[in-house]
């Protein structure tokens, strides 16, 4: 499976479960505010420009990612960096 080859150690059962307790997880929000005052400038506008590349890797950021992005940017107290995102495929 991909996750054995990209994970060391993976497993699927435990990925199934942090899935069903994914609601419980912390907002990308709360997760970035608390680096706002550990990191400086740069290493914040690094970061927001990590997760975009990350986000555009596939060529394709939909709602939710953009959501979380700019989340991020917030928290950081950095601009969100500029990207397009995919209008939702309208089904027939």
């Amino acid at each position: 499976e991909a996750g054995h080859r990209i994970l060391p150690g993976f497993s699927k059962a435990a990925f199934d479960a942090m899935l069903e307790e994914i609601d419980d997880l912390p907002s990308a929000y709360d997760l970035a505010a608390p680096l706002r005052k550990q990191l400086d400038e740069e290493s914040r506008d690094l970061i927001m420009e990590y997760l975009v590349a990350v986000a555009t890797a596939d060529h394709e950021v939909v709602q939710v990612e953009a959501e979380e992005l700019k989340a991020v940017a917030q928290a950081l107290g950095v601009p969100l960096p500029s990207f397009l995102v995919s209008e939702p495929e309208m089904s027939s």
